[in-house]
């Protein structure tokens, strides 16, 4: 009896260690920057955080909950990191493939810990992941208003307020561009994105919008997009739509150069044209993780030159990479237990990595894998706050464990 009782007591100590650290994994998301970059690299150009500790532990506790609760269902994300071995294996050079997997290994690996511990506690867990994320979103927003308030305030530069990002793309002007704890604002409209689906009061969803705004992001088309589409009324879709096709278009142009009657193709329009090309060699597998996949100069408004190397396309990213293949493990990825799936949050994720993902490349933000995670397993709190949309998918108790309810006439 005393082996019993030790037992169900490891395993509720289990389970609170599972709860705690969905908690911190997701108040920990947002503080890309915290501690601010310092020499104390884990990786070539990347700083040890808060949130990579907590990982790290998170790891070693799923793999104890795995090892006594399988589920091989939980291991799917990792097909994204072996797609991605896949065509690395057939690149030109191998080698600068190995840092680019390990950080897609560690990516989809917190797809999958996240989905073990909410396996192992769902109602509670997701009740603790949720708390975390909101926590985490009330920072953030707190960081934005702290942004704005700086740069009226007389710290209106970079050195000075450090929640500020640079122009890119649009002239500087009397407004502040805000990034808050994120390495760049259009990270950070994302994050913004996916924390809709986590609201429920349409006042809290209206304050998140307003912040945004501060972004400047090309990201506030699908975000408005999510916002107003719920109202369910035809106005609002419209005006939605309207907002998100317009920031799209935006995008291939210099906004400026715009409103002045002549248009200039931006930076990312040959971004684009170059990592189509690219993929076209090699359509099937990609060029594999690691290699140059553009090489674009652009002079920005105030006269700056930039380089960017990146596709700033999620899709054209995914494909220069891998491939079809890697696109097709996306899909799986994202399609696992779609039918299970609570429908705010797949939403939110669907237009934070596919539309938002036209103009940005989001295949490595933290804050979607975890979404993805918490995605897989709804329907397991089902009869729980974040699990009101599949109810219908709950498995009956057997009778013996259901009794009848006895009726009583007043």
């Amino acid at each position: 009896m005393s082996l019993t009782v030790g037992s169900l007591r490891g395993t509720a100590s289990l389970d609170r260690l599972c709860q705690s650290l969905l908690f911190f994994l997701a108040l920990t998301l947002p503080l890309a920057r915290i501690p601010f970059p310092s020499s104390n690299s884990v990786l070539p150009g990347q700083d040890l955080q808060l949130f990579d500790l907590i990982a790290c532990l998170s790891a070693v506790t799923a793999i104890l909950c795995f090892m006594f609760r399988p589920n091989f269902r939980h291991l799917v994300p990792l097909l994204y990191p072996i797609a991605l071995a896949v065509s690395a294996s057939v690149s030109e050079n191998p080698g600068q493939s190995v840092i680019p997997l390990a950080k897609a290994i560690y990516l989809s690996g917190l797809a999958c810990l996240v989905q073990v511990f909410l396996d192992r506690s769902p109602q509670k867990g997701h009740r603790w992941l949720r708390w975390g994320w909101l926590a985490g979103l009330t920072l953030t927003c707190f960081c934005i208003i702290l942004g704005v308030i700086g740069f009226y305030s007389g710290c209106s530069t970079q050195q000075t307020n450090i929640f500020l990002f640079h122009y890119g793309s649009i002239k500087a002007g009397h407004f502040p561009r805000v990034c808050a704890t994120f390495f760049n604002a259009n990270l950070l409209c994302n994050y913004l994105l996916v924390s809709l689906a986590w609201l429920k009061s349409v006042r809290a969803r209206a304050l998140v919008a307003l912040c945004s705004l501060a972004t400047l992001s090309p990201g506030l088309g699908p975000l408005f997009l999510l916002f107003l589409w719920d109202f369910k009324s035809r106005p609002s879709r419209i005006a939605g739509t309207v907002i998100a096709l317009t920031m799209y278009l935006l995008t291939w142009t210099y906004p400026n150069d715009l409103f002045q009657g002549h248009f200039r193709a931006s930076g990312r329009v040959e971004c684009w044209r170059q990592s189509t090309n690219l993929w076209l060699q090699s359509p099937l597998l990609g060029q594999g993780p690691g290699q140059a996949l553009v090489l674009v100069r652009w002079q920005a408004p105030d006269g700056a030159i930039g380089t960017l190397t990146d596709p700033h396309n999620t899709s054209l990213s995914l494909l220069s990479q891998g491939g079809v293949l890697l696109m097709a493990v996306v899909m799986t990825v994202f399609l696992t237990n779609r039918a299970n799936c609570d429908r705010e949050l797949f939403k939110a994720i669907l237009l934070a990595f596919w539309l938002d993902g036209l103009t940005g490349s989001f295949e490595d933000a933290r804050h979607i894998w975890v979404a993805i995670g918490a995605l897989c397993l709804f329907p397991a709190a089902a009869g729980s706050e974040v699990g009101h949309n599949c109810q219908k998918y709950v498995c009956p108790l057997p009778s013996r464990l259901n009794p009848p309810v006895r009726s009583t006439t007043i």
